[in-house]
């Protein structure tokens, strides 16, 4: 594309240079000059024509050079490990450094050409077994390359060298153009064993939806008799194997340690509702604060469990169910930092 608008505008500005010298207005008459009232003029207009075509040929042999401009897949280099230090340069002319102890990781660029690349870089580091397998991805923090000296820069977070690595390759973005590079957590129902979270029987179907504010549910009454979710019976479990009482939407968090009213499911009816634990919630003498049931920055695997009681006509039932954590590359990432 570059390539292309520097083509158009140098055909153009050379080719109206050409027509500028063909049909030149007299300076006597006014009108225009034709080239068999000027011959000196048609033959600078040849010279013209014969610059632009050796101009465009230049253009379309010479290789595209970057030229600070990162808006699209970024460069990359690869390189066999374990490694105390390696060095090399991107195809713009940064020069990079990357050093490596006791598994940690710490980069040294330096902009020899001294490109002016008119925003900061974030410069990415992918890990890759023999098998050429993505084991680990994660970004450093963003620097401004203004100088021609080295820039040291740490990596956000997780800049860890897996062991099983056997080779790395390295990304430079402008930050406008730079993708989240993040693994965000997901979730599989462990208990009942189910890869989504639905569990469905002969007299309901519900249906999980776990983010860090609550555990979102869809409870769809399939019998011919009415369900009551029993509030007051159920329970959240964190990541520690603790249980907490639960309070849903529509509870005051000023009577969020009090008694909770069981929600009526009609047959044939649906509920939408959320568990959130009653423990999590806090005054903090000028606002309520509600923690997360979990953050995106916590090691995984590490399981979530709700424990909960229905009551199905007039019998009482309880069910326990059990969610395991994972961080997975989403598929777009997966393509950008495919090897």
């Amino acid at each position: 594309m570059l390539r292309f608008v520097i083509l158009v505008f140098t055909m153009g500005s050379v080719t109206s240079t050409a027509l500028r010298a063909i049909r030149k207005i007299s300076p006597i008459t006014g009108r225009t000059a034709t080239s068999s009232q000027h011959p000196v003029r048609m033959l600078f207009s040849r010279r013209a024509l014969g610059v632009t075509a050796a101009t465009l040929l230049v253009l379309i042999l010479l290789p595209l050079r970057v030229r600070g401009q990162l808006d699209t897949l970024p460069l990359a280099r690869t390189a066999v490990l374990p490694i105390n230090t390696v060095a090399g340069m991107f195809e713009n002319g940064v020069h990079y450094r990357l050093v490596a102890a006791s598994g940690q990781v710490s980069l040294f660029l330096k902009n020899s050409r001294g490109l002016e690349f008119g925003e900061m870089l974030e410069i990415w580091a992918a890990y890759y077994d023999r098998q050429r397998k993505l084991l680990n991805a994660f970004a450093f923090e963003r620097a401004e390359l203004t100088q021609e000296t080295d820039t040291e820069i740490g990596p956000l977070s997780g800049g860890v060298i897996p062991s099983a690595a056997s080779s790395y390759r390295l990304l430079i973005w402008a930050v406008s153009a730079a993708p989240g590079l993040y693994q965000p957590i997901s979730f599989r129902m462990q208990s009942p064993a189910k890869t989504q979270l639905v569990h469905e029987t002969a007299q309901f179907v519900i249906q999980f939806a776990l983010i860090p504010e609550q555990i979102g549910f869809e409870l769809a009454n399939r019998s011919s008799v009415a369900i009551k979710i029993i509030w007051d019976e159920c329970a959240f479990v964190d990541q520690a194997g603790r249980s907490h009482r639960v309070i849903h939407e529509g509870v005051r968090l000023l009577d969020r340690d009090k008694s909770v009213a069981p929600s009526l499911v009609p047959p044939g009816a649906s509920i939408r509702d959320m568990f959130y634990p009653a423990s999590y919630v806090s005054w903090t003498g000028s606002k309520w604060d509600h923690a997360p049931l979990y953050s995106d920055s916590d090691a995984v695997p590490f399981t979530l469990g709700l424990f909960m009681t229905l009551e199905v006509g007039a019998k009482r039932q309880t069910f326990s169910y059990r969610f395991d954590a994972a961080k997975d590359w989403p598929q777009s990432i997966r393509l950008l930092l495919a090897p």
